[in-house]
């Protein structure tokens, strides 16, 4: 994590596999990646053949885009079943990833945003450039 200073403002940043991410989701996500893999794992053993679907609203639709990103990251035996059975929907997601990293797991991570939602909208470039509008 590290800190980066804008015209007066800071800015926490957290990489994640050298991606920039939103401190609150990745912390989230890595919550639930240490206290409930085994309570997922559970699941997917008793239930054979079945896929893993994270979704989420707003914020809970940002954590799990993140935690299922960090899944796919992790190898078989690490979690006991194949991470390429997790995708994640998310509804009205606020931004919480880099261009970059949306861009590599666009497969398996979808966003889904209601016409004039503002929150999927709401990041730093687009209030810096209303402000930039209004003033």
């Amino acid at each position: 994590m590290e800190e980066k200073k804008d015209k007066g403002q800071i800015f926490v940043e957290v990489n994640f596999e050298g991606y920039s991410t939103h401190f609150g989701t990745c912390e989230a996500a890595r919550w639930f990646l240490t206290h409930e893999m085994g309570t997922i794992n559970d699941c997917l053993h008793k239930h054979q053949g079945f896929r893993l679907r994270l979704v989420g609203y707003s914020f809970g639709g940002a954590i799990a885009s993140m935690l299922s990103i960090m899944i796919r990251k992790k190898t078989c035996d690490e979690l006991g079943f194949s991470p390429d059975i997790v995708t994640s929907v998310g509804y009205g997601t606020p931004p919480c990833v880099s261009r970059d990293l949306a861009d590599s797991c666009s497969d398996f991570v979808t966003t889904v945003c209601m016409q004039n939602d503002i929150i999927p909208r709401l990041s730093v470039a687009t209030l810096m450039r209303l402000r930039k509008e209004i003033f």
